[in-house]
C-alpha cells in the first residue's frame, strides 16, 4: 500500500554550526575582568555580579564539601521537623482522642 506516496513530506532542516576554536579559560578570564571592572565602578549592577559570582563559585565549582555539608544540615533539619510533628500528633491523639471517642459514642 505504501509503494506510492501522493504527498511528499519535506525533511526537516538541520543547523550544524561547529565553532572553529573556543577557549573556555579565556572566556572565564574575560568575564572575571569585566566583573571586576563593574565592581570597581560600583553601583547596583556591580554588586549583583559580585554576589552572583560568589554564590556560583562557592556552591558549585570549587567547594564540593560545602554542598555536602549543606545537604547534611538540610536533612537534619527535615528529620527534626518530622520528629516534632510526630510528637505533636502523638500528644494530640493521647490527650484528645479518648474525649472524641466518648463524644462519638454519646451520639
Amino acid at each position: 500500500m505504501a509503494l506510492f506516496r501522493f504527498i511528499k513530506v519535506p525533511r526537516h532542516r538541520q543547523y550544524e554550526y561547529q565553532p572553529r576554536y573556543w577557549n573556555p579559560e579565556k572566556e572565564k578570564l574575560e568575564e572575571r575582568i569585566r566583573n571586576r571592572q563593574e565592581a570597581k565602578e560600583g553601583g547596583v549592577e556591580g554588586m549583583r555580579n559580585r554576589v552572583r559570582t560568589g554564590f556560583r563559585q562557592r556552591t558549585f565549582s570549587q567547594d564540593q564539601s560545602y554542598r555536602k555539608r549543606e545537604t547534611f544540615r538540610s536533612n537534619i533539619r527535615l528529620l527534626i521537623v518530622a520528629v516534632a510533628l510526630l510528637l505533636i500528633t502523638y500528644t494530640f491523639l493521647t490527650r484528645y482522642l479518648p474525649e472524641l471517642i466518648q463524644l462519638m459514642e454519646a451520639r
